[in-house]
């Protein structure tokens, strides 16, 4: 029996990617009005159900639009990169059968990345050390391999992790376990909107107030005590920086507004390059179109036509 992304191999996705608040929900919405269309989830925080105020997640529930892996996870834990790529692989599948274009939108590049290059196979942990975990760090993984550790960054907890079990599980170098392109679709059309700095940080800055204004800090009272270690141990970014507001018993909320919107502003820098480096690998690859769109400067109806035209070819063929 063929897998299910051999069968997608004549197929078409649309992919929207960004930086944080960077207005990928709304360009998604405006790109598939005049299409069959379907929403696939790429951001990381909207997996959880528990979270929707911080992780800006879309109205899903009540939008006419189909939308897929939202709130899919409802315990603590970390979504398998691998049953992510399957997730998908499936639904584009399914969508397939009513002539349904697929639009994955997101701001989670790590993820993004593996619908276009399959990851290494998954290792049993089951041999590493409860201690010997206790010990995972950056500095660890750059001793044992400074190659690998150069591409991770120092707070990517998730990839270093992953990085040091294949070291402790299979004795093999992470850096010699390198991924390999294998798109879930034939042809795949890349919108990545940036805006213009000012532009970017002033709309971070606002919405982290209206966050906060319109009931993060709630959202993140009535979480247990178990999703609240799960946030700090993670670094979700401002529900981790909440869970120490309420701690330390701080009512400054101006200070607390500032330090989250200087942290999305600095994760929206990483964004950036982890898409330069997904771009470079991208780049002649068969059946990869990428348009970089400035939404400071350009005006989003010059995409209609194109999203109206991928779907017809979805019809024809």
């Amino acid at each position: 029996m063929q897998k299910t992304s051999e069968q997608n191999s004549f197929l078409k996705t649309v992919f929207i990617f960004g930086p944080t608040a960077v207005g990928k929900t709304d360009f998604s919405y405006q790109l598939s009005a005049h299409s069959k269309r379907a929403i696939i989830n790429c951001d990381i925080g909207q997996f959880y159900k528990q979270l929707s105020i911080g992780t800006a997640k879309p109205d899903f529930l009540s939008n006419t639009i189909p939308h897929y892996l939202f709130d899919i996870l409802d315990e603590s834990e970390v979504c398998n990169i691998a049953d992510y790529r399957e997730s998908c692989d499936k639904l584009i599948a399914e969508l397939a059968t009513t002539a349904t274009l697929p639009i994955f939108v997101g701001g989670s590049l790590f993820y993004a990345e593996s619908l276009f290059f399959k990851q290494p196979a998954r290792f049993e942990l089951a041999g590493i050390d409860r201690l010997e975990k206790e010990k995972y760090s950056w500095a660890l993984l750059n001793r044992i391999d400074p190659l690998r550790a150069s591409r991770i960054h120092h707070n990517d907890t998730y990839r270093i992790d992953r990085a040091l079990d294949i070291w402790y599980t299979t004795g093999t170098l992470p850096s010699d376990h390198t991924l390999s392109f294998d798109p879930l679709t034939k042809e795949s059309t890349i919108f990545f909107l940036t805006r213009e700095r000012e532009d970017l940080y002033e709309r971070i800055n606002k919405r982290t107030e209206f966050m906060l204004q319109n009931g993060w800090i709630e959202e993140v009272e009535q979480l247990s005590s178990g999703w609240k270690k799960f946030i700090k141990e993670k670094k979700i970014i401002g529900y981790a920086e909440i869970v120490d507001f309420l701690h330390n018993g701080s009512r400054d909320s101006k200070k607390l507004t500032e330090i989250i919107a200087q942290k999305t502003r600095n994760y929206a820098k990483r964004q950036l390059t982890y898409w330069n480096k997904l771009k470079s690998k991208l780049l002649g690859c068969n059946g990869i179109t990428i348009h970089e769109i400035n939404l400071t400067l350009s005006r989003i109806d010059l995409y209609l036509d194109l999203a109206t035209s991928l779907n017809q070819n979805i019809k024809n063929e």
